[in-house]
């Protein structure tokens, strides 16, 4: 079950990524960004999107890593003081720490369980 579940996570994910080196490219044929940036960028995640569809271990962990960077950047930014100011700001009150708690606990669960079940590590490596 969780390496059937991992698999169509990696594919989901390569989908993404060849959406993104699509957008990339795009972006800069109609000149809004640099075409190096472009190209490198869009190599990038093509070459991740390779990896995951062939369930490469280097694509897999890479993947994994992502979604736990992403645990750990979530709350940090949430809960940054600038973004009290930028409420602040908007003159509109920020949200209480219970309120965010309510989407916010889910969110994280969901992306350690995503990088629980990506991860390669508890399986055999073949050589």
């Amino acid at each position: 079950m969780r390496k059937r579940v991992g698999s169509a996570i990696a594919l989901c994910c390569a989908a993404v990524c060849i959406l993104l080196a699509a957008r990339v490219i795009w972006m800069a044929a109609t000149g809004g960004e640099s075409l190096t940036i472009a190209v490198v960028s869009a190599g990038l995640a093509l070459g991740l999107a390779l990896g995951l569809i062939r369930h490469s271990r280097w694509a897999l962990r890479t993947l994994a890593a992502m979604f736990l960077l992403a645990a750990i950047i979530l709350p940090a930014g949430i809960f940054s003081p600038f973004t009290a100011g930028d409420y602040l700001a908007a003159r509109r009150e920020p949200p209480t720490v219970s309120t965010t708690l309510e989407w916010l606990v889910p969110v994280e669960v969901v992306l350690l369980l995503i990088a629980f079940v990506v991860d390669p590590s508890n399986e055999k490596h073949v050589s």
